[in-house]
């Protein structure tokens, strides 16, 4: 999410020394956290380097492959393999847009943004155009249904994860597309919410659960302010089509207030019928499990604690440094990065034991 995208934040302070487990580097010191623990996957030291170009800043993508790699994109396309070693896929060149969104295929393969098309990474690198073109114009109305080799979106496309169809699931500005078999299939466009919106438009927090359900948001602009979005206001997309809103309880344990009125900063599916969100109240943030209408707190930080050095996992209840900002799912655990403010505290890629 480049800059927050949008996205109202409150700065935050606290003391940026690098905390959490150590990382790359550290030997036979790395031990993989316990159900409940965090710990540094990935330490980035080297600003620059395509591990920082892909995993450090707030407006890159995270996601998980077949094989329990997880994949950074934002100027650089890498993937941190399960022996927690970084392989560039494919650097950006000066003919190509910033990557923008993330979805990971069966094979490996990579589907991301990149200006108006929507482009299918190899593991070797190669490139291919899957759907969007550049010449023309965009349609007056939303087809139902579109080639998608000559489709022009009207915005720039954002992969944001795959069905068990294997159908791709794209944003476009107020619209989610399935990409499968060189066709575009509309699957829902965002209603405008009342009458001083404009720029009504998907915001990047957007997730898909195993189950192929949908998890999006409406951010928009009104002459007197930009519109946050609120977990409240999350709407569901089944397989089926049926159209829904994110069932949350009352109040979770250990977080004030409401939980419609948080926001979802980023969002990842749970690998069954839920997901995780990444949010926060004024005095802490937070990881959310929710799911079948219920929600619980998996890690958290309290504003004002300082940020320390520790070589062993830590409680993911009792994290001592900032939570990253992008999160994903893979195998019982969750990964997340993303800098916040530019902070070194942020310089890593979490691991969290769920």
């Amino acid at each position: 999410m480049r800059s927050t995208r949008g996205v109202g934040r409150t700065a935050w302070f606290v003391v940026a020394v690098l905390a959490l487990t150590a990382a790359c580097g550290d030997g036979d010191r790395w031990k993989a956290p316990a159900p409940g623990q965090a710990g540094v996957l990935l330490r980035i030291t080297d600003p620059g380097s395509d591990a920082d170009r892909a995993f450090s800043d707030i407006g890159g993508m995270v996601g998980s492959g077949p094989d329990g790699s997880v994949y950074g994109a934002d100027e650089s396309l890498v993937r941190l393999k399960p022996d927690r070693t970084v392989e560039t896929v494919r650097r950006r060149d000066s003919s190509e847009q910033q990557y923008n969104g993330l979805a990971v295929l069966p094979d490996g393969s990579l589907v991301v943004g990149s200006g108006r098309v929507v482009k299918k990474v190899t593991p070797q690198g190669s490139v291919t155009v899957l759907a969007g073109s550049t010449g023309g114009h965009a349609p007056a109305a939303v087809p139902r249904s579109a080639g998608a080799a000559d489709f022009r979106f009207r915005g720039h496309p954002r992969p944001f994860g795959v069905r068990p169809d294997g159908s791709v699931l794209i944003a476009d500005a107020d619209t989610v597309w399935a990409l499968g078999n060189g066709r575009l299939t509309r699957v829902h466009r965002l209603a405008r919410p009342n009458r001083t919106a404009k720029d009504v438009r998907l915001s990047p927090s957007s997730a898909v659960d195993g189950e192929g359900t949908a998890y999006v948001v409406a951010s928009y602009d009104t002459p007197k302010y930009s519109w946050t979005p609120h977990l409240g206001e999350v709407t569901t997309i089944r397989a089926d089509g049926t159209v829904g809103r994110l069932a949350l309880p009352a109040s979770i344990a250990g977080v004030p207030g409401a939980p419609a009125s948080m926001t979802p900063a980023s969002m990842t599916g749970d690998g069954a019928n839920g997901v995780y969100v990444f949010t926060w109240s004024d005095a802490a943030s937070y990881v959310l499990h929710i799911h079948g209408g219920s929600a619980e707190v998996v890690a958290r930080h309290v504003r004002g604690d300082r940020c320390r050095v520790t070589s062993r996992p830590v409680s993911a209840m009792r994290l001592p440094c900032e939570l990253p900002w992008n999160l994903t799912y893979r195998r019982g655990n969750l990964v997340m990065a993303g800098d916040q403010d530019g902070r070194e505290s942020s310089d890593f890629v979490l691991e969290i034991r769920v």
